[in-house]
């Protein structure tokens, strides 16, 4: 009996004993796998594979949780890195030890790169034929990998099948709709082809390379005009792309009129002899001045002012003319001058024009958007004082005008003045902290703002909105403040799901512009590898995705 009771008592023991040591490696692995995704988060990416590794091969084989999410971590990792070798390694001996969709996509990505077509295609059939409930986002996935693979083995009725089974999973898939039109434009259904290609940009206009095949394919058509203008922009996306080159070579050599026109395309229109002053009333508080460089490298300006009004240079009165006068400001040479009516008259200072009354500054003939004439041309009218200010090469035009009256136009050529009042407001108090904060940053070219994206997009009393308006009335005065200064108080169209550090962008570190995500409603960030492709292959609903 006391052999027996000394037995019992050693296996107790032993497996008291084995149960401590395994809870207490559990718990060292937990430690490995945070140490681990810290590394990768701080872009030590080669340290983090040694820890991942550093679980896996102490348990080679093992179904313990943490050595199955390092295996996935590390999978991740060569995927992101480019190594779909050791990727499809590792997501094979994932499917071993444990049946997983998203696993087994991952090897179709990992093989399909690799160029394994066949095995690629089955693990992606795997996931749509799964009787288990597959994620909306890899159903897209799966059907668009199967889409790719039909189209290089050029089964094209196969391939547009499956596409639009992505895109009928995911109605905003830009990609999918795009590489519907790749599929027609490889059948020489160029026209079926364009209708695609505009659908993808519809959703996603910032897709790249999309011009050369609109041009391409409206060439193809038969459409050179149209094919002119895609491929010149294409051209300006690309400057090296060979194919597009020697495509506008043999146009120019077929059609060399249409260079010509096209040349003659890119000039602005006649100036126009009777034009429309805006009515425009003062703000209460007009704010300090800004000086906004609405044409910071101009060789030629024509513009017009609503009343009678005085042109100084240096503080003295050179010209006084009447309301509608054409006045043009030019460089000949290294000269300026100021025609207006009969008189020319040179200048190598500032020169000032100031109305007589509150009325409005009209600009003829500015480009849309600045350096690309070929987007058209628009007459823009502007509140305040224009300046004139030499620089080499030319002159820069620079609106003075109040920040209030400023932002009667920049808030709506920033934000759509249909949006809600609430999301305007937030726009005028963001707009006005930035331009305070940044004013001055260009004073070494003679003003403290660009009116462009390079600052913020002013484009004048045209683009005034009764909404908008409201906003900045209602919000006069108020800015963002941060430790007793007005914050820099950036701002963009979208920011892709999640902002960035100030830090790892421009190298200042302020703490009121913290990587944030724009999901709406927010979970916590991804904190490893595996999460983080996880999270960017799906769609959660996000203010930065606003179809």
């Amino acid at each position: 009996m006391r052999r027996f009771f000394t037995f019992v008592l050693l296996i107790s023991t032993m497996l008291l004993v084995s149960i401590s040591w395994g809870e207490a490696s559990h718990y060292d692995d937990l430690q490995v796998l945070e140490r681990a995704a810290n590394l990768y988060i701080s872009g030590n990416i080669s340290a983090s594979i040694d820890e991942y590794l550093s679980i896996i091969e102490s348990y080679p084989m093992s179904q313990d949780k943490a050595v199955i999410e390092a295996r996935k971590n590390l999978a991740a990792i060569y995927e992101e890195q480019g190594d779909y070798i050791e990727a499809a390694r590792q997501y094979e001996t994932l499917l071993i030890l444990e049946e997983d969709l998203l696993s087994r996509f991952s090897l179709g990505v990992a093989y399909y790169n690799l160029g394994l077509l066949d095995l690629a295609e089955s693990q992606f059939r795997h996931v749509v034929d799964s009787r288990k409930e597959v994620p909306l986002f890899l159903m897209r996935e799966a059907n668009f990998f199967l889409g790719k693979i039909s189209l290089d083995l050029m089964r094209y009725s196969q391939a547009i099948s499956y596409f639009s089974q992505a895109v009928e999973v995911d109605p905003y898939f830009a990609l999918g709709f795009f590489y519907i039109g790749e599929t027609y434009f490889k059948m020489g259904r160029f026209a079926d082809a364009i209708n695609y290609y505009f659908k993808a940009t519809n959703i996603e206009r910032s897709l790249v390379g999309i011009r050369s095949r609109l041009g391409v394919a409206y060439f193809m058509l038969g459409n050179v005009d149209q094919a002119l203008t895609y491929l010149r922009g294409a051209i300006d996306e690309f400057p090296d792309d060979i194919e597009v080159k020697k495509l506008l070579e043999q146009i120019a050599e077929d059609y060399p009129e249409k260079f010509i026109e096209s040349e003659i395309a890119y000039e602005p229109p006649p100036i126009k002899e009777v034009v429309s002053f805006a009515t425009v009333s003062v703000p209460e508080n007009t704010g300090p001045d800004i000086r906004s460089g609405i044409l910071p490298n101009a060789d030629e300006v024509f513009f017009r002012v609503g009343s009678s009004f005085s042109v100084e240079l240096d503080g003295k009165l050179i010209y006084t003319g009447e309301a509608a006068e054409l006045c043009r400001v030019y460089e000949d040479g290294s000269a300026l001058f100021l025609e207006v009516e009969e008189r020319t008259i040179p200048f190598s200072t500032n020169l000032k024009v100031i109305p007589d009354q509150y009325v409005t500054i009209y600009i003829h003939n500015m480009e849309r958007y600045p350096g690309q004439p070929w987007l058209g041309y628009e007459d823009r009218q502007y509140r305040g004082v224009l300046e004139i200010i030499p620089r080499n090469g030319g002159f820069a035009v620079v609106n003075v005008v109040g920040l209030e009256e400023l932002l009667l136009s920049a808030v709506p050529s920033e934000m759509p003045a249909s949006w809600p009042m609430e999301a305007l407001k937030t726009q005028a108090v963001a707009t006005r902290s930035y331009v305070i904060a940044n004013k001055g940053r260009y004073v070494s070219q003679g003003f403290d703002i660009r009116a462009d994206q390079f600052s913020i997009v002013y484009r004048g009393v045209n683009f005034e909105h009764d909404r908008s308006t409201a906003a900045v009335l209602e919000t006069a005065g108020e800015v963002l403040m941060y430790d007793g200064r007005v914050v820099e108080a950036v701002f963009t169209a979208n920011a892709g799901g999640h902002t960035e550090n100030s830090l790892d962008i421009w190298g200042g570190d302020y703490p009121y512009l913290s990587a944030i995500s724009t999901e709406r409603s927010p979970s916590a960030p991804p904190q490893s590898p595996y999460e983080l492709k996880t999270w960017l292959m799906d769609r959660p609903p996000s203010f930065s995705f606003n179809p």
